[in-house]
């Protein structure tokens, strides 16, 4: 009878070890998934190829894997559980917080739905940083700084966050976001002065890394031969197939997107590198090509301001760390301007190699 005990024990033990993994497993697959964008819809593919995978390798397990629930329905469900889950644990590290300081994006989805993306970084007092996305709003009427400012609050209240804890909010360039009297700055300022508390550092990212640099004489033109090729199918695949056909180094031409920090160097240093198939293509197409001289001088310029873009990027960079990286991008500049002065490309490789071919 003992004996008997014991194998019911063991059973029951391991049987409610292998619903454990499973669920586990389930969970595990979802949050890839969440993390990729993918559909709900796709738990039931990844199923169907695990049960081809199992058939084929391990036909004990088959069972096993067939038990993971990845049904539409169950990956909605754990999705909204991973996300309460997540939501509880920055609530957790935001009551330990000493100071923290506040990252806001507005922008427009395919949907014309606005969403308002908020991020916190904080610090406690055993210097311990968090940094996290603390929520998505979705904004389905009008987008003003006091509209912007009524969810920031919100979000803040959520996570039990005081106004006297912020000590930084970084925003984007738009009158919504930066304008001083009616805009989220202006609000949040004066916010801070009916509670008579020391008014945060406001930073907007349009300061940063040359954001007012016009480059419109250039940057217009060609993404207007970039929407020429890539707006039209029919002239698309015909210069896919022309880059094909001549073995390019390259397959397409990308967009430019605005919201985007990195687009405006990655497409015109695209440009370039295609400006004689470019040439050739809108030749063939009797439309006139621009004329880019500043092109190569401009494609070096927005390439190393993406590397300091991508420097400035990144989870645990403390403030020292930035202002060091700044500094030393000033005195790079310095350095840029005394070597054009004295006819040295050496930084600038697109432009040595475009007077190189004109020389």
């Amino acid at each position: 009878m003992k004996r008997g005990l014991e194998t019911q024990r063991n059973l029951f033990t391991r049987k409610f070890a292998e619903n454990e993994s499973i669920t586990r497993t389930s969970y595990k697959i979802v949050h890839k998934m969440a993390e990729r964008g993918k559909p709900f819809t796709d738990g039931n593919f990844i199923k169907g190829c695990m049960m081809e995978a199992a058939n084929d390798l391990c036909p004990e397990k088959a069972d096993l894997f067939g038990s993971i629930s990845l049904s539409a329905s169950s990956v909605v469900r754990r999705t909204e559980e991973l996300g309460e889950n997540i939501v509880l644990q920055i609530r957790e590290k935001a009551k330990n917080l000493l100071w923290y300081s506040l990252a806001l994006d507005e922008s427009t989805d395919l949907s014309s739905t606005s969403q308002l993306l908020v991020f916190i970084r904080g610090v406690n007092l055993d210097f311990q940083i968090t940094e996290e996305l603390a929520s998505v709003c979705s904004m389905h009427g009008t987008t003003t700084g006091k509209d912007i400012f009524m969810e920031v609050q919100k979000t803040l209240q959520d996570y039990n966050l005081q106004w006297n804890q912020l000590r930084g909010v970084t925003v984007d360039g738009g009158k919504n976001m930066a304008g001083v009297r009616k805009g989220l700055v202006g609000q949040i300022r004066t916010q801070l002065e009916d509670l008579q508390i020391p008014g945060a550092l406001f930073i907007h990212q349009q300061a940063l890394c040359g954001k007012d640099l016009d480059i419109s004489c250039v940057l217009k033109p060609a993404v207007s031969a970039v929407n020429f090729i890539r707006g039209h199918a029919l002239n698309h695949r015909q210069f896919q197939a022309f880059l094909e056909e001549i073995d390019s180094d390259f397959c397409d031409l990308p967009y430019h997107t605005a919201v985007r920090w990195l687009s405006c160097g990655k497409v015109l240093f695209r440009f370039y590198k295609l400006r004689n198939e470019i040439d050739v293509f809108l030749t063939e197409k009797d439309r006139a090509d621009p004329q880019l001289s500043k092109l190569s001088f401009l494609v070096d310029i927005t390439s190393h301001m993406n590397e300091l873009n991508l420097k400035l990027q990144g989870k645990d960079n403390l403030v020292c760390d930035l202002y060091r990286i700044i500094k030393g991008f000033r005195r790079k500049l310095s350095l840029f301007e005394a070597q054009l002065e004295g006819e040295n490309f050496s930084h600038f490789h697109c432009f040595k190699e475009f007077c190189a071919t004109i020389a």
